[in-house]
């Protein structure tokens, strides 16, 4: 359900509507009436002296007096058309919050599916969700829904079309299923709302639309348009009025209390007592329209953790913010620099000035041999105030301080990170009734490094940008761009070690212009893009130019993958819904093809691609995708080394899923990739199966195998552990086994108390063969840009040696590694915002070399694996007057 909802929410789905929407101006232009569905609607809000009762049922007096929305309007599966279901709603409003009354007409009530689960699991199910622009910005909407079964989610949408499912606020609902259908009704407090009070004696104009989904019928519906043809979302909104101005009071403290305790867990020392820890968060409503929240001491203990993946490159992985405090009005901070562009191991689909989890990240400290490093830094306390003005301006600035770590070890305790403090100012001017705005950005990061740490971490990191956006031919058409400068601050040996990282390689032996003067304690780039798309219509597109200077990185509170590049990339689709016997829906188009140049004019990515996607008329879908990369210098794969030129690839990736509107489904995603240039290859499979065995039980389970070889993996090279005495660099043929489990159940025992159960176990096997030492990385043919070694090694079962290399061996390098990663959440809601939580976590992983380890045994091992145990039992309290 979920996905279904954040496809309607995506501009790129356009669709059948199209004709619709022409064959409506057509006939108004031959003097026929327009379909009122497609016209601007208006709501009048009922202000109300009495009190509603959140009980799922419209008795009150106010609900029959207030005027009704109805006349509900097709987004699937005939876009367009009026619904088949009879929707209504009505708004009424006192002095403390909003309430909605919506009525679900269904004439086989019997068959409303209606899942308990936990809270922000859009299951299939029926659901309803009330979507209000509170700023009338046409932007950004809160959304709230709710299931028959009283189950809420929520979340906001951003940029007028995208779907942000994080964010969380705590508003009230109840439901009631009854023979004729089923009712949902809201109390939407203001306090969570951001809106701007209007001038005395007007009243507030907000958007507002109510979305239906019905799974028996797979027809979404919706009271404001909402087309695959249409370029927008919240844009589309119809407006709701309320005539008499609420004096908005926001303050709500929800200070929390927790015991924990731990055995194992890294940093910290054996036999150490529970942990008794308190903290709190508070939000202050400063005006209508702005709003101060703080966090002290907080702590994440029942945040999921991060499931583990294999990297083999030289990048870090990017892993979604779960923590409450950054996912609530992130939106403020946000300023856009991905690009849907993957090549190989360089990917800019995550890139972001701003990554919330740079707050409280793991220590970056050098941890000694033997030690062990906490694995993330705490959190003393942060701030974020943000808001919107009736002007068009809004603007949120966040503040966060985190603690010194230390790494625990035989020699004693070594300080891995040094007390930081963050800041990151974003201010925006929208303009055109929020076709077109302009931006500003600005972050900071200092380290009060000292000692070892000074000549490991630079001091100081900052980052300034501008970005601006419009849309014109009733939104048919957007010209966005945006640039930003990054400085870095600290000791030589800091900014040194910062210019030979991986996503840097400033020391590159093959490429003088890299060179820092010598001494350098200052580290400082650019970067900018311009894109031009269509996003109305039925067919859409997008190109884009992007420039990254080799010293550009946003690292210190921002993500980015690499440096260096200047970009050409283009996505193009063409959707059609369609009514056949066998058919509904089917798209084409390619969204990852481009081709990137280093500054220097090397060539390092070239990448082309194409899909089609169907839908047929059970509902089950697939999506075939084919990819052809051609050959490309890669600045990294040497790892500080020369560049290396790197063959031809080929992939293919094939996905299917049953139907999404059964409470039971499956899917399955399969990849191949061929590079014959380097006798690399893989294969994937990646299924996964949904069960749901009653309204209050369900289980999932997922499982990833994949098989791969790696031609020319990196063994030793000069500047790394291992360090041929020629000054070679050695390579490999790496075969890797990888599979990962991963299995949650949920038990509803109702809405409000939840229990869950995850575990993933996780191994992987390595075998090394095909020994070879670098020969001319950029020869024309690939088999001449490596030599090969002789086979007859030897060593032993842990160290390698290497035939007239005397005296040189390396740690072998073929080895096995597993984990486990387990916990179990009980979560009972004592109140709107309030929470009673108990969490056990498990983590135990290990690695080791070795030449004789079995796949399936070392999963099997995995699951017995010792490791780190962590108890929490938490109470948070929301007291709000």
């Amino acid at each position: 359900m979920d996905t279904i909802r954040r496809r309607a929410a995506n501009p790129v789905v356009v669709g059948a509507a199209l004709a619709f929407a022409v064959a409506a101006g057509d006939a108004r232009a031959a003097g026929e009436p327009p379909n009122p569905l497609l016209e601007p609607r208006r709501l009048t809000a009922l202000r109300i002296a009495g009190p509603i009762r959140i009980d799922g049922v419209l008795d009150e007096p106010a609900w029959a007096a207030a005027p009704v929305a109805e006349q509900f309007m097709q987004e699937r599966p005939a876009p367009g058309e009026p619904s088949r279901l009879h929707t209504s709603f009505r708004v009424v409003f006192d002095d403390a919050a909003l309430y909605v009354g919506v009525r679900l007409d269904d004439p086989a009530a019997w068959a409303i599916q209606a899942p308990v689960g936990r809270r922000d699991d859009e299951n299939a199910s029926d659901w309803c969700f009330v979507e209000i622009d509170s700023r009338r910005d046409r932007r950004t909407a809160f959304s709230l829904g709710v299931n028959p079964a009283g189950v809420q989610v929520d979340g906001m949408f951003l940029g007028d079309v995208t779907y942000d499912a994080s964010w969380n606020g705590v508003w009230e609902a109840a439901t009631r299923v009854d023979a004729g259908g089923w009712t949902a009704e809201y109390r939407i407090p203001y306090a969570l709302l951001a809106f701007q009070l209007p001038p005395a004696g007007e009243p507030l104009r907000w958007g507002i639309n109510v979305y239906r989904h019905n799974p028996r019928t797979g027809e979404s519906s919706n009271w404001s348009p909402r087309m695959p043809a249409l370029a927008g979302v919240v844009s589309l909104f119809n407006e709701l009025v309320i005539d008499a101005a609420p004096e908005v009071r926001r303050l709500d403290v929800t200070p929390y209390a927790l015991v924990q305790a731990a055995r194992g867990v890294p940093g910290t020392r054996p036999g150490t007592r529970p942990d008794l820890r308190a903290g709190l968060d508070a939000n202050l409503g400063l005006t209508s329209g702005t709003a101060l929240s703080v966090t002290v001491l907080p702590d994440f203990g029942q945040v999921e953790a991060d499931p583990t993946q294999l990297n083999l490159t030289t990048f870090e992985l990017f892993q979604q913010e779960r923590r409450p405090f950054f996912t609530e009005g992130l939106d403020a901070f946000r300023f856009d620099t991905s690009l849907a562009l993957v090549s190989r191991d360089d990917s800019f689909a995550d890139e972001a000035a701003f990554y919330s989890r740079r707050i409280g990240r793991p220590p970056e400290g050098d941890v000694p041999a033997g030690a062990h490093a906490p694995l993330a830094t705490d959190i003393l306390g942060a701030a974020k105030l943000f808001g919107r003005a009736a002007s068009g301006w809004r603007a949120g600035v966040l503040a966060a301080a985190t603690g010194a770590a230390g790494a625990t070890g035989p020699a004693g305790d070594t300080r891995v990170a040094a007390p930081t403090a963050a800041a990151i100012a974003r201010v925006v001017r929208e303009a055109g009734a929020g076709d077109a705005e302009l931006g500003m950005f600005a972050s900071g990061l200092h380290r009060a490094v000292d000692g070892a740490l000074a000549d490991q971490l630079p001091r100081d990191a900052g980052a300034v940008g501008i970005d601006g956006r419009i849309r014109w031919d009733d939104q048919r058409y957007e010209a966005r761009g945006w640039a930003l400068a990054t400085d870095q601050l600290g000791s030589a040996a800091a900014i040194a070690r910062l210019a030979a990282a991986p996503w840097h390689n400033l020391l590159r032996v093959d490429a003088p212009r890299l060179r820092l003067s010598d001494g350098a304690t200052r580290l400082s780039g650019i970067a900018g893009e311009a894109r031009l798309a269509q996003v109305g219509g039925a067919l859409h597109w997008l190109v884009a130019a992007r420039a990254m200077s080799p010293g550009f990185d946003v690292n210190g509170l921002g993500f980015q993958r690499n440096s260096d590049w200047l970009l050409l990339a283009g996505q193009w689709s063409y959707d059609q819904y369609v009514q056949t016997s066998w058919l509904r829906r089917w798209q084409v188009g390619s969204d990852n093809a481009g081709v990137g140049w280093s500054w220097g004019g090397e060539r390092r990515a070239a990448v082309v691609d194409g899909f089609l996607s169907l839908v047929f008329a059970n509902y089950w879908d697939a999506t075939l995708t084919a990819q052809h990369e051609l050959a490309a210098l890669s600045t990294e794969w040497l790892r500080g080394g020369p560049a290396l030129a790197l063959p031809p690839r080929e992939q293919a990736r094939l996905s299917i899923h049953s139907d999404t509107r059964r409470t039971s489904l499956a899917g399955l995603d399969a990849a191949v990739m061929t590079e014959p240039g380097s006798g690399s290859r893989s294969a994937a499979l990646s299924p996964s199966l949904t069960l749901r065995l009653s309204d209050h039980i369900a289980g999932t389970l997922g499982a990833t195998y994949q098989d791969q070889t790696v031609g020319w993996q990196l063994v030793a090279s000069p500047g790394g552990p291992a360090a041929a005495p020629d000054g070679s660099y050695l390579v490999g043929r790496l075969h890797q086994r990888t599979l990962s489990l991963s299995l949650r159940a949920d038990l509803a025992i109702s809405p409000r108390l939840i229990l869950q159960l995850y575990a993933q176990p996780f191994a992987t096997v390595g075998r090394y063969d095909r020994y070879a030492r670098l020969a001319d990385p950029r020869a024309a043919r690939p088999d001449d840009r490596f030599t090969a070694l002789s086979t007859e090694l030897t060593g032993d079962a842990t160290t390698l040696t290497f035939p007239g290399m005397p005296g040189f061996s390396i740690a072998r390098p073929d080895g096995a590694g597993r984990s486990l990663i387990a916990n179990a959440v009980a979560r009972w809601e004592l109140a709107p915002g309030s929470f009673l939580t108990a969490v056990w976590s498990h983590r135990g992983d290990a690695a080791e070399t070795t030449t004789t380890a079995r796949l399936a045994g070392e999963l099997d091992r995995a699951a017995r694996e010792p490791g780190s145990d962590t108890v929490l039992v938490k109470l948070g309290w929301r007291w709000a007057p």
